[in-house]
């Protein structure tokens, strides 16, 4: 009968203590604090998401490899890092493929561009693609950066 009781009473003090080890929810830090968050700009949670969708826009991208191997995709982005550091490039998998795209182009024109010069050293094509917007181009249109000679070169004609 003690040990009933004991019992009893070990499961009604640990129900009735649960609450005040409860985690208690976080208030924001005072107006004069010293904390300092950077994600908080005062605008709603909606706001916000707009802002990070449309920076995003429909434009096209050059594709330079497509295959199940992603070394191989990793080394390719890395090789075109090193010969052209001032466009950006991608990394994407879509089952079962690794996709290395490159560029952030708002027109079909402008890709073809660097595809024509592109065409040289990779098994490349122009695709459609998502393309961030805000970042501003670091490449004047029509001279690529060439670490061989360091100097710019254009993309040779091969309307023959």
């Amino acid at each position: 009968m003690i040990k009933y009781a004991f019992l009893v009473l070990v499961v009604l003090t640990t129900f009735l203590a649960a609450p005040a080890f409860a985690q208690v929810p976080q208030q924001p830090p005072a107006s004069g604090s010293n904390f300092m968050d950077d994600t908080d700009t005062g605008e709603p949670e909606t706001v916000r998401i707009k802002r990070k969708v449309s920076s995003v826009t429909k434009g096209y991208r050059i594709q330079i490899y497509s295959g199940p191997d992603r070394e191989v995709a990793k080394a390719t982005k890395i090789s075109f890092m090193k010969r052209f550091p001032s466009i950006r490039s991608y990394i994407s998998y879509e089952v079962p493929y690794y996709k290395v795209k490159v560029g952030d182009f708002k027109s079909r024109q402008e890709a073809l561009e660097l595809y024509r010069y592109l065409g040289k050293t990779y098994t490349s094509m122009v695709v459609p693609s998502l393309i961030n917007n805000k970042i501003p181009p670091k490449v004047p249109s029509g001279s690529y950066d060439s670490p061989d000679t360091g100097a710019s070169n254009t993309p040779a004609d091969t309307s023959r």
